[in-house]
């Protein structure tokens, strides 16, 4: 189960990463830029949560940034982002950009539910 956890968290992690690339591409972003502030939003919550405790002690300074990147106006800025990279980026229309958001965000949730049930 840990191997589904592991393949379903990095499809979403792709599949947002690819959204929020192409909002900024819309947006003006050269190619370079775009893919890697779109990692960066994406992937810094999760080094936070690995690997949050030894990065405090080793970087103190980083601390009120790390704590933000847990918080819920990051996890809203995302889901903006995808929203807008899914209209915008890709040119879908509202109502698919919002089913694509929604998976997006409860998806986690259920396969969760799905793995502590099996585990």
């Amino acid at each position: 189960m840990r191997l589904f956890a592991l393949i379903f968290a990095l499809a979403l992690a792709a599949v947002q990463i690819v959204l929020i690339a192409a909002y900024l591409r819309w947006l003006g972003a050269p190619w370079p830029l775009a893919p890697l502030l779109a990692v960066l939003l994406v992937g810094l919550p999760v080094v936070v949560e690995l690997y949050g405790d030894a990065l405090r002690a080793r970087f103190p300074l980083l601390a009120p940034l790390m704590r933000q990147t847990q918080s819920v106006l990051w996890q809203l800025a995302n889901a903006i982002l995808v929203f807008a990279g899914a209209l915008l980026g890709y040119g879908f229309e509202w109502w698919q950009a919002a089913l694509l958001l929604a998976a997006i965000l409860i998806a986690p949730r259920l396969a969760g539910e799905l793995i502590q049930r099996a585990g």
